[in-house]
C-alpha cells in the first residue's frame, strides 16, 4: 500500500482545520501532493518515444508516425505535429532549434523551435539515438557503429566521427567533455573541441546518460540500477537499484529514471537515495522536466503523461 508522505499528510491536515484555508498550506508543499497523486495525459500520435522542452514546449518524437508533436507545456495544448525522417526515437534542444535522431533513416532533422519549420536533414551513423549539444555544435550516438558524430549546429555540417566503444546509445556533455554510454558495458569521455578520447571507463550497459553539474548518471538497464560516476576523473562513486532502468533527467536537485514498467523514481542527486517511486504502466520510454512537472511518453497507449 502507499503510504503517503508526511509532505502530504501537512497539506491534508491544513486544509481540513477551521483555522486554515487551503491557499495557506505552502506553495511548494501543495505542488509536492499534486505530484504525488494526480498526473494528465495528452494523447499524441504513433508510438510517442523521445522528449525535449525548449522553455515553453514538449516536443515528443512519434517513433511509428514519422514526426514530432508539439504540445505547451503549461496545459497540454497539442500546438503542431511536423513531418520528420523515418522512425525517430530522439529528439534535443540546442536553445534555439530542435533536432531529431531518425534511426529508420539513418539521419537527424532540424526544425526551427518556434515554427517546427525544417531546416534540413543530415546524414550520420546507423541507427543515431542519443544526441547532446554542447553549445556550438550537435553530438550524435549512433548504435549500430562505433562511432559517434559532431554535426555544426549552424548548417548541419559533419565536423567529425570520434571512436568510442561498440554501440554507443546515449551521449551527455559535461561543460567541457562529452561522456558516451555503450551498451558494451563502458563511457567514453571526449574532449568536445577535438574529439579526443580521454579516458573508457567502465559503467552498466544501458540507454541514457545525464549530466548533473559535476557528475554522470548511467541508466543501467539491464543491471537494474543506476551508476554515478564523477565527472572529473571517471571513478565511480556509486551504483543505486533501480529496477529496468531506461531513461533520465535532472531537475537540478533530484535525478528522475523512468523504467520499463512505467515506474518513474525520484533519486537525490547528492547520495542516490531513493526519495520516491511512481507507479506507471509498461511502455515509458522518454523522460523530461519543464521547470515544475515531469513529462513520461507510453508508446502502448500514444500519450504523453505530465506528473
Amino acid at each position: 500500500m502507499k503510504v503517503a508522505s508526511p509532505v502530504l499528510f501537512a497539506a491534508l491536515a491544513l486544509s481540513l482545520s477551521p483555522r486554515f484555508a487551503v491557499s495557506q498550506v505552502p506553495l511548494m508543499q501543495r505542488k509536492a501532493a499534486l505530484h504525488q497523486w494526480y498526473r494528465q495525459d495528452f494523447s499524441v500520435e504513433n508510438t510517442p518515444t523521445g522528449l525535449a522542452f525548449d522553455g515553453s514546449n514538449i516536443w515528443v518524437t512519434n517513433l511509428n508516425g514519422a514526426s514530432v508533436t508539439k504540445i505547451r507545456a503549461i496545459d497540454g495544448a497539442k500546438l503542431g505535429s511536423f513531418p520528420v525522417g523515418s522512425s525517430p526515437e530522439r529528439v534535443l534542444f540546442d536553445g534555439e532549434n530542435i533536432w531529431v535522431a531518425n534511426v529508420g533513416s539513418n539521419s537527424v532533422t532540424k526544425l526551427r523551435a518556434s515554427t517546427g519549420a525544417n531546416l534540413g536533414t543530415f546524414r550520420v551513423g546507423h541507427h543515431p539515438l542519443g544526441m547532446a549539444f554542447d553549445g556550438a555544435n550537435v553530438w550524435v550516438a549512433n548504435r549500430f557503429d562505433n562511432f559517434v558524430t559532431k554535426i555544426r549546429a549552424s548548417d548541419g555540417a559533419v565536423l567529425g566521427n570520434f571512436t568510442v566503444d561498440f554501440d554507443p546509445t546515449s551521449i551527455t556533455f559535461d561543460g567541457a567533455n562529452m561522456w558516451v554510454e555503450s551498451v558494451f558495458g563502458t563511457v567514453t569521455e571526449l574532449r568536445a573541441s577535438n574529439g579526443a578520447t580521454l579516458g573508457t571507463f567502465p559503467a552498466p550497459p544501458g540507454f541514457d546518460i545525464v549530466f548533473d553539474g559535476a557528475n554522470v548518471w548511467i541508466a543501467g538497464f539491464y543491471s537494474s540500477s543506476v551508476t554515478k560516476i564523477r565527472a572529473s576523473d571517471g571513478a565511480t562513486i556509486g551504483t543505486f537499484p533501480v529496477g529496468n532502468a531506461y531513461v533520465l533527467t535532472f531537475d537540478g536537485d533530484h535525478i528522475w529514471v523512468g523504467s520499463a514498467d512505467g515506474t518513474i523514481t525520484k533519486l537525490a542527486a547528492s547520495d542516490g537515495r531513493n526519495l520516491e517511486a511512481i507507479p506507471g504502466s509498461w511502455g515509458l520510454e522518454g523522460i523530461a522536466f519543464d521547470g515544475a512537472n515531469i513529462w513520461t511518453t507510453n508508446v502502448n497507449s500514444n500519450v504523453v503523461s505530465k506528473h
